[in-house]
């Protein structure tokens, strides 16, 4: 009888499993930032408007709505956090 060995890894195999990752470690974080962003979420789920974007853009310290739009995405996990230093120095290791 065949023998199956099933690994499990921290390492992701394919984009699916890296986004999910990145996900997890920002759901970690409790910056004022990403407080922000989750209340967003919670928000825009529930009313869905253009004036919410620029309402949390003003949250956030008057960002343009392409600045919001690209911490979103690393909120959410959809790209590489290349924010990450920038956010140490201003609010301290997560």
């Amino acid at each position: 009888m065949p023998s199956v060995s099933i690994f499990h890894t921290n390492n992701p195999e394919g984009p699916a499993n890296e986004g999910m990752l990145r996900w997890e470690i920002q759901q970690k974080r409790n910056d004022p930032e990403s407080k922000i962003l989750n209340e967003f979420k919670v928000n825009f789920e529930k009313m869905g408007s253009n004036e919410l974007i620029e309402e949390y853009c003003e949250k956030l310290g008057g960002i343009t709505i392409e600045q919001f739009l690209h911490k979103l995405q690393i909120f959410v996990g959809n790209i590489e956090d290349d924010e990450r230093e920038w956010r140490e120095q201003k609010y301290g290791k997560q």
